[in-house]
């Protein structure tokens, strides 16, 4: 088990209502202000940043450090998800790059260049109908389905209070995470993946694959990895892709497959169980999938 930094202390937190203040009593905040796990805090409609998630200069670990990573406009990936580009074959329909046999018709050798004239190989534009230049971030998948309904969740910082999903998951599926998370005061903190420097949340200590954690609902409600380790198992041994590379948005995609068992509903959280001093939460975005997605 990992435990993680709070923060600096002595800081004056800003009034209530206020940016990175604590919400009014009615949930709400200041003009241009969402509230969020008792936070006042930006939302642009974009990724996070460490300095947003975690105070200013990275020092106010106390705060949700969420800032967007709901997902909000963003994490069902509209405008990729679908493998546009590559999933309905737009690359290659036309067979321009050889209807005209540009390549061929000076003839550099003097002849009439005849190698290029039909550009019959670019005609139907069938080498791009999969989509598989959608690459390993992409959410379509390489049969030409398409990914299911994404389902949004936030999980606190508590591995005996994990959130569970609505939807029944099995084999193939997309994982968006994101957030920060403080464990105890004065110790690394620590994001889906990786332990982080308290004192600059944009370095990684060392990677954390046991930091997120899941179960199926039917095993039991508690992903502590010690306290209830028996039913409790690391989101990334789920992984089809390869371990995600330290971000300092602290944001991931990733892709999954969850066995052949029958569909379950799933809880995901944090590994530990001592939550009293823990803070913050992981926004999490769960798409099922037809088939194997495209990874390369």
């Amino acid at each position: 088990m990992l435990a993680l930094v709070a923060g600096c202390s002595g800081r004056t937190l800003p009034s209530v209502g206020q940016e990175r203040g604590r919400c009014y009593s009615n949930r709400t905040c200041d003009l241009g202000l969402s509230c969020f796990s008792d936070r006042c805090v930006r939302y642009d409609g974009g990724q996070s940043t460490a300095s947003d998630a975690l105070g200013s200069g990275g020092t106010g670990g106390a705060l949700l450090g969420v800032g967007g990573t709901v997902g909000v406009g963003g994490t069902v990936g509209v405008g990729g998800t679908v493998g546009v580009g590559g999933v309905f074959g737009s690359g290659g329909r036309s067979g321009t790059g050889g209807a005209t046999g540009v390549s061929g018709a000076p003839g550099t050798s003097g002849g009439p260049g005849t190698s290029g004239a039909p550009g019959t190989s670019g005609a139907s534009g069938t080498s791009g109908a999969p989509g598989t230049d959608a690459g390993a971030d992409s959410s379509s998948v390489c049969d030409g389905g398409l990914p299911g309904t994404p389902e949004d969740l936030v999980a606190p910082a508590c591995g005996t209070t994990p959130v569970t999903t609505i939807a029944q998951y099995a084999g193939f599926a997309r994982l968006h995470v994101a957030g920060v998370l403080v464990n105890a005061p004065n110790q690394a903190l620590q994001d889906a993946f990786y332990n982080l420097d308290p004192s600059n949340p944009s370095v990684a200590l060392e990677a954390c694959p046991y930091c997120l954690r899941y179960n199926r609902l039917d095993e039991g409600v508690c992903v502590c990895s010690f306290e209830c380790a028996g039913i409790s198992h690391s989101v990334s041994d789920l992984l089809i892709v390869p371990y995600p590379a330290f971000r300092e948005d602290h944001i991931y995609d990733l892709s999954l497959y969850l066995g052949s068992s029958a569909p379950a509903r799933l809880n995901f959280g944090m590994a530990d169980c001592g939550c009293s001093d823990n803070d913050g939460a992981y926004a999490i975005t769960v798409t099922p999938l037809s088939a194997r997605p495209c990874v390369p």
